[in-house]
């Protein structure tokens, strides 16, 4: 989830882009309120946690449909 040209970094995991601008926790805790902060994580969780319930439930759903037919 870090970009690679960040894998470097002394805490990675700050610059994984959480919003739709590719604003990351590290810019967040320089230029955001802490709502903000909460905000950005909770919706790249959200988003993150839906997108590994949908390729999880992929393998399944193309199961099914082999066995259907």
């Amino acid at each position: 989830m870090v970009p690679t040209s960040d894998g470097g970094q002394k805490i990675p995991c700050r610059h994984i882009p959480l919003t739709s601008k590719g604003e990351t926790l590290d810019f967040l805790y320089d230029y955001g309120t802490q709502q903000e902060i909460e905000e950005a994580l909770r919706g790249w969780l959200r988003a993150m946690i839906q997108r590994m319930d949908a390729e999880q439930k992929a393998p399944q759903v193309a199961a099914n449909c082999e066995a259907a037919s």
